[in-house]
């Protein structure tokens, strides 16, 4: 049963830390997000221009700044942990340790993908504005969802994986590991 009394509080400190990093991260991810979105849209101009050699630049740079794979595994490993430690019903200071040392890397590795995310959005939001291009609404509708999707997953995780229980949260850890390695697979896979 949910302790929505504690819960609320909780939520609360979650969602703080999650912009306390974000204010970190948006001056340099963001505009990181916004020269990436231009470079890919450009890229094969820039190919015929002879200034990029390799047409697949913007894309390869795309991909090791969302870094997609590595959230997922590392928030898979994280709900794992902490969901199996939470069974064995022991209170482990090094276990509290553990997991709150992979929380503040998962809530910094995810801020840098939500402020570079914000940025590409910028762009995308520009470009569906300047041009009313279908397939750009689309990947501006896609990139909300995955900033939306990246920034619940941090603050969720962080509710439901702790090495204190303050409430049964079995369902819900199973839950999020079976629906973040769905979408891990099926983004990754498209």
């Amino acid at each position: 049963m949910l302790d929505w009394k504690y819960m609320d509080s909780d939520l609360k400190k979650s969602i703080d830390r999650l912009k306390e990093e974000i204010k970190n991260d948006f001056y340099f991810f963001t505009p990181c997000g916004l020269l990436v979105s231009i470079l890919l849209v450009w890229q094969d101009q820039l190919k015929k221009l002879g200034i990029l050699e390799n047409p697949q630049w913007a894309s390869d740079l795309f991909n090791d700044f969302l870094s997609w794979r590595a959230f997922a595994f590392v928030l898979f490993v994280y709900a794992l942990l902490g969901f199996f430690f939470s069974k064995l019903g022991r209170k482990s200071e090094t276990l509290g340790n553990i997991l709150s040392h992979i929380n503040n890397r998962l809530r910094q590795f995810g801020s840098s993908i939500i402020c570079f995310t914000a940025g590409f959005s910028l762009f995308l939001f520009g470009l569906v504005i300047g041009t009313a291009d279908s397939s750009a609404a689309r990947a501006l509708f896609i990139t909300v969802l995955f900033f939306v999707f990246i920034s619940a997953s941090i603050i969720l995780i962080e509710l439901f994986v702790r090495p204190q229980k303050s409430f049964d949260r079995d369902f819900l850890i199973v839950s999020i590991i079976f629906i973040v390695t769905y979408f891990a697979i099926r983004q990754v896979g498209s």
